[in-house]
C-alpha cells in the first residue's frame, strides 16, 4: 500500500546502495540481492502507477491503456504471482469494456464488466459495477428508443438490481425507476407507468 512517492524514494535508496558496493567477485552476492530488491521495487512501482490511474475519476482510454501496460510490466517481473495475473486479466477486460462504454457499444461493455465481476480477483470490481449499471441503463434506453420495450424492461431490470446493491446512491434507483416508468408510458401502459413513478419517489 505504499504511495508512489514512497516507492520512488526507495528507488533512490537502492541506487545509492548499489553505488556503495564495489564491482567484483567478493561482492557479487550483495549486488545480486540488490538486483532482486530492484525488481521488487519496480514491480511495486508499476502496480502503484496502475492503481493510481484506475482510481482517477477522470480517467481516459489512453490513461487506462497506460495502466494496463504498467501492470503487464509488473507481471513480467513476477510471472509466478497468480494474484497479479488475475489483476492483469481484470485490467484488460476493464480496458476493453471502457473503450466500448465510451463508444456507447453497450453489449460488449456489459460482457467485459460482467467478466470482471465474475472473476476471483476483486481488482476493479467497484469501478466495473458502476460502469455496468450505466451500460445497462444506456442499453435499456436505446431499446426503448426503437420500440423494443420487452428488451428494454429486461435490461433495465438488470440496472435496477445493481442500483439496489448501491444503498449509498439512491439516485441510481430513482433514475432507473423513472426510465422504467417512461418505457411503460411509451408502450401504452399508463397505470404501470404511474406505479413505477410512484415507487421511484417512495424509494428516494
Amino acid at each position: 500500500n505504499a504511495s508512489l512517492e514512497a516507492v520512488e524514494q526507495a528507488e533512490g535508496y537502492y541506487s545509492r546502495a548499489v553505488a556503495l558496493i564495489p564491482q567484483g567477485g567478493n561482492f557479487s552476492a550483495q549486488r545480486e540481492q540488490l538486483q532482486d530488491l530492484d525488481d521488487d521495487i519496480n514491480e511495486l512501482k508499476f502496480i502503484r502507477m496502475a492503481q493510481d490511474i484506475f482510481a482517477d475519476p477522470f480517467q481516459t482510454v489512453r490513461m487506462i491503456n497506460s495502466a494496463v501496460s504498467y501492470l503487464r510490466q509488473a507481471v513480467n517481473l513476477n510471472p509466478r504471482n497468480n494474484a497479479l495475473q488475475g489483476n492483469l486479466q481484470n485490467a484488460e477486460a476493464y480496458r476493453d469494456g471502457f473503450q466500448s462504454f465510451v463508444a456507447m457499444n453497450w453489449d460488449p461493455a456489459i460482457q467485459n464488466f460482467n467478466q470482471i465481476l465474475s472473476s476471483e480477483s476483486g481488482f476493479l470490481q467497484v469501478q466495473a459495477r458502476i460502469l455496468l449499471y450505466e451500460s445497462y441503463y444506456g442499453l435499456g434506453k436505446q431499446y426503448a428508443s426503437v420500440g423494443q420495450y420487452g428488451e428494454a424492461f429486461t435490461t433495465l431490470e438488470e440496472a435496477e438490481n445493481l442500483a439496489f446493491g448501491d444503498a449509498d446512491n439512491l439516485l441510481k434507483l430513482f433514475q432507473v425507476r423513472v426510465l422504467i416508468g417512461d418505457v411503460f408510458w411509451q408502450s401504452g401502459e399508463p397505470a404501470s407507468a404511474f406505479s413505477a413513478y410512484q415507487t421511484a419517489f417512495e424509494n428516494i
